[in-house]
């Protein structure tokens, strides 16, 4: 009896439920990127739980290796008192280090009604420049998400972002509506703890594999828009977080700073930051001096549920065949599953999937404090972790460490590398708001049909199709109407200094092909820097040329040419399975593209 095969199997399971469906891959609507990955996958990477010790749903659920380090820098509270009263203009209060400033900035919860009395309050912190006087700019931050925290990443970055300008610029960031500090906040689990069972269930699930899964996730998926529903507000909290919302908020931020003599304000969005930021320039043109899109999602693409899916995965495979070459070429000193084994090392892999598909691995932990620590690892859950892996190449080498430990029976070490996710579910529930609402409803979508578009991407992509297709599911379930989506175009839009778009050639969850449909259709309005290298957005990979040219066309007003193609500093895959000396050895650069990486990995949302 032959084992089985998960890439085979799941092609298997494709064609009986396409068969059946009558379906194609061509009839299937197209659709969009999202990052970077499911919450419900994210905290569940190894469904970890502390007994003895009383803690929350989001401490208990851990989110293991694939997430970044906690960068050691003060963050902010998710209390609103930390920002001050709302007002209508921006009073800044000290919050941290004396050139840290928060307000709380109050606007219409509706901004298309004036008749509406009801206000929401956005969180807003900024790190004065260290060069500031008049002329100084400010510079509006946005890591990503949906569902990332502005505020969070003003704190960790602003230093060294301030350094990075040369001082030129305040850098400021805020937290969109229903997320973090901003109000009023999107909260779908108001009971933690009732969550814990339906999360283990659908980690011990296998959507690629047995399409008849994809429902127990869809009942899972009805349930968190039921509760979003009930919990935050369906007619006075969820229309009012799109991204077409949150572009008016941020031009109400720089209506405020204008009205402070800060006139020369930009934008640098990473991830679902560019279809943020390109919404906005489609709304709003002219109103930021200058734009920077790295990894592009393009917000076309954003319009339809299914598009959201499919647009993410060209070069999600790509980064895959790429991982493991590169762990060939570089050999077991740095990637120990290049261990001369037959097949090489993909087949390893492969055929740990195998087993966890046959049996997860249950993994005990006994911890310092008392307590003790137990969960499975399971199929999905390793798939997960490879797919965000490929998002910061600097994190290649610990997937191979955990993967040598579960190949040899050892599971405990992803239990030594996991930590808590603090803001990650509610962080996750505002992003399902988002794009739900962002995208025409999605309610009229069948079951059947879902399970066809689930086995259609998983053709397409074995790392990712499935992960992203379930994703989105519970907008099958969203019956919110959103206060406005935007249906615009950039045909009219004249930029006096066109957006610089940056990409990877092979980004696993934004690829280039994104980006260059967004060029063509933003025309004069954009250049295209394209950075040769693998990862989620530029700064996962050290590139002196792509550094200097984001420099150039902030500090100068430059633009790189159009064709541009920037290679990686160390020719050497310097930083794809580093070895420990690169961290004592770090120039300028790759401790820049480290720790803005490190934040945007830190999100964890959709990108």
């Amino acid at each position: 009896m032959t084992e089985p095969q998960p890439e085979k199997q799941a092609l298997a399971y494709r064609s009986q439920v396409l068969e059946a469906a009558n379906v194609g891959p061509q009839s299937i609507k197209r659709r969009n990127p999202s990052i970077c990955t499911i919450i419900a996958i994210c905290c569940l990477l190894i469904l970890s739980f502390t007994f003895l010790h009383p803690t929350t749903f989001v401490e208990r659920v851990l989110t293991p290796i694939l997430t970044s380090p906690s960068i050691p820098t003060p963050s902010p509270s998710t209390s609103t008192s930390a920002f001050g009263p709302a007002s209508t203009d921006l009073d800044w209060i000290p919050c941290g280090d004396p050139r840290f400033q928060c307000a709380n900035l109050s606007v219409p919860l509706n901004h298309l009604n004036p008749r509406d009395a009801r206000t929401a309050s956005i969180a807003i912190t900024r790190y004065l420049a260290s060069n500031r006087s008049a002329d100084t700019g400010t510079l509006i931050f946005n890591p990503g998400g949906p569902g990332g925290s502005g505020t969070g990443s003003t704190y960790r970055l602003g230093p060294l972002l301030d350094t990075i300008l040369q001082g030129q610029y305040d850098i400021l960031g805020f937290d969109p509506r229903g997320i973090n500090a901003t109000r009023p906040l999107v909260t779908c689990v108001a009971n933690e703890a009732a969550w814990t069972a339906l999360i283990q269930l659908l980690g011990s699930t296998a959507p690629s594999m047995h399409l008849h899964d994809v429902g127990i996730w869809d009942a899972f998926s009805q349930l968190v828009a039921e509760a979003c529903g009930a919990n935050s507000g369906a007619d006075d909290v969820l229309p009012y977080v799109n991204t077409p919302t949150v572009a008016r908020d941020i031009a109400a931020i720089i209506d405020a700073l204008h009205a402070e003599r800060r006139h020369r304000v930009s934008y640098w969005g990473f991830s679902y930051g560019t279809n943020l930021g390109a919404i906005f320039t489609g709304m709003f043109p002219n109103k930021l001096h200058k734009i920077i899109l790295d990894g592009i999602r393009s917000p076309f693409d954003a319009r339809e549920i299914y598009t959201w899916g499919y647009t993410s995965l060209a070069s999600a495979d790509d980064v895959v065949d790429g991982y493991f070459d590169i762990c060939e070429q570089v050999g077991p000193e740095r990637c120990p599953l290049a261990t001369g084994h037959e097949g090489g090392a993909k087949k390893r892999v492969m055929e740990l999937f195998t087993a966890l598909y046959e049996r997860p691995f249950p993994v005990f932990s006994s911890n310092s404090d008392g307590t003790s620590t137990a969960g499975l690892v399971t199929f999905t859950n390793y798939k997960a972790f490879l797919y965000t892996t490929l998002y910061r190449p600097v994190s290649w080498r610990r997937f191979a460490d955990v993967t040598l430990g579960l190949l040899h029976g050892n599971a405990s070490s992803v239990i030594g590398t996991a930590r808590p996710r603090g803001q990650a579910l509610q962080d996750h529930e505002a992003g399902t708001a988002v794009l739900c609402t962002d995208a025409v409803p999605a309610t009229n979508y069948t079951l059947s049909s879902w399970t066809a578009y689930v086995a259609n991407m998983s053709l397409l992509s074995f790392v990712s199709g499935d992960l992203r297709a379930l994703d989105t599911l519970p907008c099958r379930h969203w019956h919110t109407i959103p206060n406005e989506r935007w249906e615009g175009s950039f045909e009219d839009v004249r930029l006096e200094l066109p957006v610089l778009l940056v990409a990877n050639t092979y980004d696993p969850a934004t690829p280039i092909d994104s980006a260059r449909r967004l060029a063509r259709a933003m025309g004069t309005n954009a250049v295209l820097l394209e950075q040769h290298s693998y990862g989620h957005c530029s700064v996962s990979s050290a590139s002196s040329c792509t550094y200097t040219a984001v420099l150039d066309y902030l500090l100068k007003g430059q633009l790189p040419k159009p064709g541009t193609v920037c290679a990686v500093d160390d020719g050497e895959y310097g930083d794809y399975f580093p070895q420990e000396r690169h961290a004592s050895s770090r120039n300028k650069v790759r401790e820049a593209s480290a720790m803005i990486a490190g934040e945007i990995g830190s999100v964890m949302s959709r990108p």
